[in-house]
Order: structure tokens, then C-alpha cells, then sequence
């Protein structure tokens, strides 16, 4: 009886140390929600295509530019070389959305436009998740 009563007191301080051991380990590199919405912006530039030469694509490129200066400044501090991919994107979109807030672009622009951006991101979307959206 005592036997098996120093063996769980043994047993209680090593469970403690493996527990422990994961708080201090490195942090994954991946992170969920990053991905999910780098993958929100890509599905959004996506289909934003159809509405190239319409004036509802105003509208949708000032969105995809809030998107691309939030993920921006939430790489800044999570990882750095994320974040240089990210500042590429959010300069190509910076540049779509001034020339859309001077008037509407060709639609060969707006459409060639928007597939480099989705292959921008996809490219990301490779790098952080593995597969790409």
C-alpha cells in the first residue's frame, strides 16, 4: 500500500514537468487565424473579378486594402517573414485602390490586376498552411 502510494506521489511532480514543458516550448509557426483571413482576402479579390469595370469594384478594392494594412500590421509583431510577403501585397492593392479612387481603370488592368494579387496570396497561403487555399 505505501508502494503504491510513493509511486503516485512520483508520478504527480513528472505529469507537473510534462505540462509545464509545453508552455515553454516555441510557439507553432502556424496560425489559424491569419490563415483564415489571408484566405478570406483571396477568395474576396477572387471573385471581385467579375466586377471589374463596374463601380461596385471602388467599393470592393478600399475594402481589400483595410484587409491587406490589418494583416500588415498584424504580421509586424507575429512574424516578420510573413510580413515582408504581406507589405508586397498591400502594395500592389495600395496602387488598385489610388488609381480606383481616381476613376474606374480598364477592365484588362482591374482583371490582370486582381490575378496577381491572388497569386501573390495564394503563394502566402502555400507558405503558411502548406497547400494553398
Amino acid at each position: 500500500m505505501v508502494n503504491t502510494n510513493m509511486k503516485n506521489l512520483l508520478l504527480i511532480p513528472t505529469l507537473l514537468l510534462a505540462g509545464c514543458s509545453s508552455l515553454f516550448s516555441s510557439p507553432s509557426t502556424y496560425d489559424p487565424v491569419l490563415y483564415s483571413r489571408t484566405v478570406t482576402l483571396w477568395f474576396e479579390t477572387q471573385a471581385s473579378a467579375t466586377n471589374c469595370g463596374t463601380p461596385a469594384m471602388q467599393g470592393q478594392v478600399l475594402a481589400f486594402n483595410r484587409e491587406s494594412k490589418r494583416l500588415v500590421k498584424y504580421t509586424e509583431y507575429a512574424s516578420k517573414d510573413l510580413n515582408s510577403s504581406l507589405v508586397l501585397v498591400d502594395k500592389d492593392i495600395s496602387e488598385m485602390n489610388s488609381i480606383y479612387q481616381v476613376g474606374n481603370p480598364s477592365v484588362a488592368y482591374c482583371k490582370i490586376k486582381v490575378e496577381i494579387i491572388s497569386d501573390e496570396l495564394d503563394t502566402i497561403l502555400k507558405g503558411m498552411g502548406g497547400k494553398s487555399k
